[in-house]
């Protein structure tokens, strides 16, 4: 695997949701929802980046944010605090 693009592909790097699960200390399940919404919680994250590390895998904390905060939606513009307002 070339470039992680998704939270799939972080799974993927493990070989099978059992795989991570095992590595991580997680239920099977829990990576299997993981893979199925495309999402990590981020208490995950540093038992996923330190088994990484041990195992050679590619894959950061940074790497992981990165994926976190390209599923967020932008925020809309907060009004000014104490702008004039037209009430009539």
């Amino acid at each position: 695997m070339s470039r992680i693009e998704n939270f799939r592909d972080v799974v993927a790097l493990w070989g099978s949701p059992e795989a991570m699960a095992s590595a991580i200390g997680v239920k099977v399940e829990a990576v299997r929802k993981w893979r199925q919404r495309d999402s990590i919680p981020s208490e995950y994250w540093l038992r996923i980046v330190e088994s990484a590390k041990s195992t050679d895998k590619p894959i950061t904390a940074d790497d992981l944010a990165r994926l976190a905060a390209r599923g967020e939606e932008p925020c809309a513009p907060q009004e000014t605090a104490g702008a004039e307002t037209s009430l009539g």
